[in-house]
């Protein structure tokens, strides 16, 4: 998938893709829900605490920046490890 795919402030049940551990092993992947919030930028990413240089804020904008409604912990996820995304509310 893409970061075109998703839409800021919507809720979605993601399926992960499945991945090759380093041991051969594949780990399936796992369902998972996450709001798609703004992606990353000055005001709401830092890097060990202080403001995150510009080439850096670039990088993390091709991720999607995202909140586990269940913990409320926000993190980056890569949109090519998501198989599938259903929008929930």
């Amino acid at each position: 998938m893409n970061v075109n795919d998703f839409e800021i402030g919507t809720t979605y049940r993601m399926r992960a893709a499945d991945w090759e551990a380093p041991t051969g092993q594949i780990a399936p992947g796992k369902e998972m829900v996450r709001r798609i919030l703004v992606p990353a930028d000055q005001t709401n990413s830092s890097l060990e605490s202080e403001p995150a240089p510009a080439h850096v804020i670039q990088e993390w904008q091709k991720f999607l920046r995202v909140e586990d409604i269940n913990s409320g912990n926000v993190h980056f996820l890569h949109p090519e490890t998501i198989d599938s995304a259903e929008a929930i509310q």
